[in-house]
C-alpha cells in the first residue's frame, strides 16, 4: 500500500510543478487539446458526403 501513497504523492508534486511553470502549461494543454482536434476534424470530414463532387466527364474527385 505504500507503493501507491508514493506514486500518488509523485503524481501530486508534478502536478504542482507543472502549474506554477507555464511554458509547461501550454505544452501539457497543447499534448491534450491536439489529438483530440486533430481526431475530431478527421471525423467530420469522413461524415460529410457532400466534401467531394465530381467535374466533368473526368470522373476525377475534387475538394469542394
Amino acid at each position: 500500500m505504500s507503493h501507491i501513497k508514493n506514486i500518488w504523492k509523485i503524481f501530486v508534486d508534478d502536478l504542482k510543478r507543472i502549474t506554477m511553470n507555464p511554458v509547461a502549461i501550454i505544452i501539457a494543454l497543447g499534448l491534450i487539446i491536439l489529438p483530440s482536434l486533430y481526431a475530431g476534424l478527421h471525423k467530420y470530414h469522413d461524415y460529410r458526403p457532400s466534401a467531394y463532387h465530381f467535374c466533368g466527364f473526368t470522373g476525377k474527385a475534387h475538394l469542394s
